[in-house]
């Protein structure tokens, strides 16, 4: 054992009873010295000593409560004729002691005989032993029955000529114990005159000490035998099963619990495990610890404690301690499962449940198992880009998936949205590359590096309009549009004028000498020039009617206009 170990170690010392010439008060003293080891005491047994040697057994463990590690140690025993004995009365070294699962056993006196008369000397008696180089054990009291095996010897008594007189104690044998015949002498006491009764003789093989055997089981023991405090008790060591608690001493009996019930002052170390059966445990709690800082590894596996901070049950399942709560079984919402996770109860057990959760995180839905970013696809499109921005606010402006009549028949359509001016949808555009279906009037021209344009040089002057109606339109609160007007040739103060449903929304003054010099009007010096048309006005009507005109009042070949890039927009 090392050092760290030392005064740390829990010993149980059981001195069983044995006697190399009474096997059967060995194996009783064994049964009844297992049933004490049973309860959980840790004693010293009275032994019967005719070879004066006596077997100790006991269990050593480690600080933890385990059984300390297999092996041979060495240690050293001793008897005190007091508790607090500065020297022993006698001791011995054992050289090799043999522990296995925290057990050991060894004969006491094997290597140093112990004297026959220390035993009997009527001197209370204490056992010391010390493993190793740790220091000495608790000593244990030695109990007085070793003290009377001339009893024990004298209970099983058969046999011839073994009592003589120097057994005999003075005044044992009287005139009541031995009987007369006179058969013709004179006088008491010739050679004829007396006669030992032959059938009493035969019985006892010596008729002169029959009663005194009779009474005392053996007159050569009867001092011995009250050292034991009467002869009877020596006598009952013949049987099994007949030391009960009245012969044991008070302090010794008073260890035991019965089986019908009792009260352990003190903590029970069970170290093998305590089998319960059938039994129920009444006014039991678990211990309180702080969990945080207790250990919960193979050795604690299966332990339950209660946090002494937060009042919770714990349980340690041989890795780290696990929080215990109440359960009804009963199956978790989808909304608070993570997507794509199959359903539990709320005990957390598998395949009570169907269906998968649709937990993700703020703005990104559930789809096919896995969360995506709302608007991110088809089938995570949402009603308008203003409900993406509600949803996740700060996204940027960018093209999103919207379906606005969501189950609908319509399919979802990427569309662009303009967030920074507050969610805007775009639901229609015209860019007049392929044509200006829907325009009315709808020429379409090219206007240099501007490309292809509704109107331009010789098409719109002055008194021309064009519109369009644009319908089925989701459900909205606001209508905007959004156009490029193209100025061409010769305008000095004519105005650019755009409607929504015949209400102006926006309208621009244009003067020749501004822009960006000739594109595709006239080459005459005038200069052409684009214009970022932009009206809003409250809207809710499922059709919009965008249309174009201006104040020219001249021929189209001198002044002329025309729009590109018409996008109408609602929120």
């Amino acid at each position: 054992m090392s050092q760290k170990n030392r005064s740390s170690v829990v010993h149980a010392l059981v001195v069983h009873t044995s006697a190399v010439h009474a096997p059967t008060v060995r194996a009783r003293a064994r049964s009844l010295a297992g049933r004490l080891l049973s309860a959980g005491a840790a004693l010293l047994l009275p032994s019967v000593a005719f070879a004066a040697t006596l077997p100790v057994q006991g269990t050593l463990r480690t600080p933890g409560g385990g059984p300390v590690a297999d092996g041979a140690y060495v240690a050293v025993v001793a008897l005190y004729d007091a508790p607090g004995a500065a020297k022993p009365v006698w001791q011995e070294l054992q050289k090799k002691v043999v522990v296995s699962g925290g057990f050991f056993a060894f004969d006491l006196g094997s290597a140093t005989p112990i004297d026959d008369k220390l035993l009997l000397a009527g001197t209370p008696l204490w056992v010391g032993l010390q493993i190793g180089g740790d220091d000495e054990l608790a000593r244990v009291p030695m109990g007085g029955v070793p003290r009377a095996w001339h009893a024990a010897m004298a209970a099983g008594l058969d046999c011839s000529g073994c009592v003589t007189g120097t057994h005999l104690a003075t005044g044992a044998v009287g005139s009541q114990h031995v009987a007369f015949s006179f058969a013709g002498s004179a006088s008491k006491g010739g050679p004829a005159d007396e006669a030992l009764h032959a059938k009493t003789a035969d019985t006892a093989k010596n008729a002169d000490f029959a009663a005194a055997a009779d009474t005392a089981k053996s007159a050569g023991f009867a001092n011995a035998a009250k050292q034991a405090d009467s002869a009877a008790s020596a006598e009952e060591l013949k049987c099994s099963g007949c030391v009960g608690l009245k012969q044991l001493a008070p302090d010794v009996a008073n260890g035991f619990v019965s089986t019908k019930g009792g009260t352990i002052d003190g903590k029970l170390a069970v170290t093998q495990g305590l089998d319960l059966g059938a039994s129920l445990i009444g006014g039991g709690r678990f211990e309180a610890v702080d969990v945080a800082k207790s250990a919960c590894g193979a050795p604690e596996l299966g332990r339950i404690s209660v946090d002494a901070a937060n009042k919770r049950l714990y349980f340690c399942d041989g890795t780290k301690f696990r929080k215990l709560q109440w359960c009804t079984g009963e199956c978790k919402a989808q909304v608070v499962v993570p997507c794509g996770q199959a359903l539990v109860d709320d005990c957390g057990d598998p395949g009570t449940c169907t269906g998968k959760g649709t937990l993700c995180a703020p703005g990104e839905v559930c789809d096919s198992d896995k969360c995506t970013g709302l608007g991110e696809t088809a089938e995570s499109a949402v009603a308008s880009c203003k409900v993406l921005l509600g949803a996740k606010p700060g996204t940027a402006d960018g093209s999103y998936w919207v379906d606005p009549d969501g189950a609908g028949p319509k399919p979802a359509q990427k569309l662009p949205c303009d967030m920074k001016g507050g969610g805007w949808t775009r639901v229609a555009y015209d860019d007049f590359e392929a044509s200006a279906a829907g325009w009315t009037p709808g020429p379409v021209t090219s206007c240099g590096a501007w490309g292809k344009v509704l109107g331009g040089y010789a098409k719109f002057g002055g008194g021309a309009v064009t519109a369009k109606t644009f319908g089925d339109l989701p459900a909205h609160t606001a209508a905007r549009v959004d156009a490029v007007w193209v100025r061409l040739d010769s305008w000095d103060g004519e105005e650019a004028r755009m409607k929504i449903d015949g209400q102006q929304v926006w309208s621009k003054v244009g003067v020749h000498t501004g822009g960006d010099g000739h594109v595709c009007g006239a080459d005459n010096g005038w200069k052409d020039e684009l214009f970022q048309a932009k009206g809003e006005l409250a809207h809710a009507n499922a059709t919009l009617e965008v249309q174009f005109s201006s104040t020219l009042d001249q021929d189209p070949s001198d002044e002329s206009w025309a729009v590109d890039n018409v996008a109408v927009w609602v929120k």
